[in-house]
């Protein structure tokens, strides 16, 4: 496969992330994302450590490109993080990659702990925090790191001061401007280009619109970001950012998404076994290749 193609693996667990990560990387994708969602307290957590779940991929995996998509920065120390990174990165031997993000402000508050005033500056120290461990630590640099962006400012910031965006919930006319503002944003801060990963979400239409309503209904910014695109409901969300369950489709989707300028178009699975996600890769990687 020529063209980048990403991966997002949500609530599994590290043995089954081992086994995809290899059965992805043997069906054609180049990178995988792993989202941290075990935070929010409360009985039937089923998010993972993406920093464990990452470093499973990696050693079953030769080539793949693996990170956190994203890591909270809230509920660790700059430094911490960039011991973990340097650490998973030299075990790799260089395909770590760096997802940050602030999460959402009903799970941090839930957590007990401050939400920034200013999600921006916060993610702006971090990421010199970030690089000032990378020049400290004497192992393991030269990990790309990513920044979870919706609004504009924080795309701004992905691209200006990062090496680029983890974007979720695009449609195909939002994705392709999203892509643009990131192109010139990196191009007036003196860099070639930029990188970016959306995230398309796959599965049985109840499963994709549970998630859907879920980000809709629960997630203030999330609300915002959608109705800003002309999305009402979570049905309008499906409808103009997800994918049916038919590999056909999904090649001919992340295409579309890959036209209107994304680096990485991720898979994302939702309500989907480990067994399930191994056939969709599969499927996906030799319809990609016809």
């Amino acid at each position: 496969m020529s063209s980048h193609l990403g991966l997002v693996l949500k609530s599994v667990a590290a043995a089954d992330v081992a086994t995809i990560a290899a059965a992805a990387e043997d069906a054609g994708f180049s990178h995988l994302y792993l989202p941290e969602t075990g935070l929010l307290p409360g009985p039937g957590t089923t998010g993972r450590d993406p920093f464990i779940t990452s470093s499973a991929a990696l050693q079953a995996t030769s080539a793949l490109q693996v990170g956190p998509g994203v890591a909270v920065t809230l509920v660790r120390p700059g430094r911490l993080a960039g011991l973990l990174a340097a650490t998973i990165n030299e075990q790799s031997g260089g395909r770590f990659i760096m997802g940050i993000g602030v999460s959402h402000r009903p799970a941090i508050e839930a957590l007990g702990l401050p939400y920034p005033s200013s999600p921006l500056g916060h993610l702006r120290s971090y990421l010199d925090d970030l690089d000032a461990a990378e020049s400290d630590i004497a192992f393991g640099a030269g990990y790309p790191v990513m920044v979870g962006a919706l609004g504009p400012k924080m795309i701004d910031l992905a691209a200006a001061e990062a090496d680029g965006a983890v974007l979720n919930w695009l449609t195909l006319a939002k994705a392709r401007t999203t892509v643009a503002r990131l192109t010139e944003t990196a191009r007036a801060s003196g860099k070639d280009g930029v990188a970016s990963a959306l995230f398309v979400r796959v599965g049985p239409p109840g499963d994709v619109r549970a998630d859907a309503a879920s980000y809709n209904d629960r997630l203030p910014n999330y609300r915002k970001h959608f109705l800003s695109q002309g999305l009402t409901d979570a049905d309008a969300v499906v409808a103009k950012t997800c994918m049916r369950l038919d590999a056909a489709e999904v090649v001919d989707t992340l295409a579309g998404y890959r036209d209107a300028g994304v680096t990485v178009p991720c898979v994302y699975p939702t309500g989907m076994t480990a067994t399930e996600i191994v056939h969709l890769l599969d499927a996906v990687g030799r319809k990609a290749n016809d």
